[in-house]
């Protein structure tokens, strides 16, 4: 979750205040200390641009913090693009991928 939020640009006390609750329950969520009820993980969900299931998915563990906020970034980004705009991201966003796999 830290990923997201950081990929969203938002400190622990700007995601706290978007969804009502305090940045001490943010901070102990992001460290696994407090698992929050459904309605704070539909409220983060909600506010981060994630589905609940991005939220437990474990392909982020073990991956550099910084690389994975960015990827949660250009989810962010990708979701507010016009289905022609996406359609240019995604050939060029392969195009360099196969690029980069030469």
């Amino acid at each position: 979750m830290r990923a997201a939020r950081e990929g969203a640009s938002l400190s622990q006390e700007q995601l706290a205040e978007r969804i009502n609750r305090t940045p001490e329950t943010v901070s102990n969520i992001e460290r696994g200390k407090n698992m929050p009820a459904i309605e704070t993980l539909q409220a983060l969900c909600s506010t981060l641009g994630l589905r609940l299931s991005e939220l437990f998915a474990d392909e982020d563990l073990g991956r550099n913090a910084d690389r994975v906020a960015r990827e949660h970034s250009l989810i962010q980004t990708l979701r507010t693009l016009s289905e022609s705009d996406l359609e240019v991201a995604e050939k060029t966003i392969h195009a360099l991928a196969n690029r980069t796999q030469r």
